[in-house]
């Protein structure tokens, strides 16, 4: 666990360059995703690039959430 969690940690920072700057839920959000489905990419996830790019919280909440897990999650 701890070794594939270090590596999604650091996979992730090349996947999305200004993550250092994000706030540290949100960056915990993209780990999760990343650990969940196995990337984060730009080509899989344009929208959420574009948001992230923006600094844009109402659209990253938009493309991070997921019908099947619901709101509370997503907060």
């Amino acid at each position: 666990f701890d070794n594939h969690l270090l590596s999604d940690w650091i996979a992730l920072h090349q996947e999305v360059p200004n993550l250092a700057t994000l706030p540290q839920p949100l960056q915990q959000v993209l780990l999760d995703i990343k650990y969940n489905t196995g990337n984060v990419r730009q080509r899989n996830w344009p929208n959420l690039h574009r948001a992230i790019a923006e600094k844009n919280l109402a659209e990253i909440r938009k493309n991070i959430h997921r019908q099947d897990i619901g709101e509370k999650r997503d907060q």
